[in-house]
């Protein structure tokens, strides 16, 4: 099992993560590039609140870091801020 969605105090490293992120004010939405077979981590996590009500989409993962990053970049819908 990949050591983000590993549990740490009750939920996946993973989703500590997108907890913080997703309450910043500059975050309109979230994208998560990962494995089909982990979307239900991130979806259940939308349920509890974690992504503060903003939408979260999934993308394909790459072969390389850098492949999963471009696929998340290009999820991202118009308008949205990217840093």
């Amino acid at each position: 099992m990949p050591k983000q969605y590993l549990p740490l105090k009750g939920r996946e490293i993973a989703l500590w993560s997108l907890d913080v992120i997703s309450a910043m004010d500059e975050v309109g939405e979230g994208v998560v590039a990962c494995d089909p077979s982990y979307r239900d981590v991130f979806e259940n996590a939308a349920e509890k609140g974690w992504t503060h009500g903003k939408p979260l989409t999934f993308a394909e993962p790459g072969k390389e870091r850098m492949d999963s990053v471009e696929n998340g970049l290009n999820a991202v819908t118009n308008g949205s801020l990217v840093c």
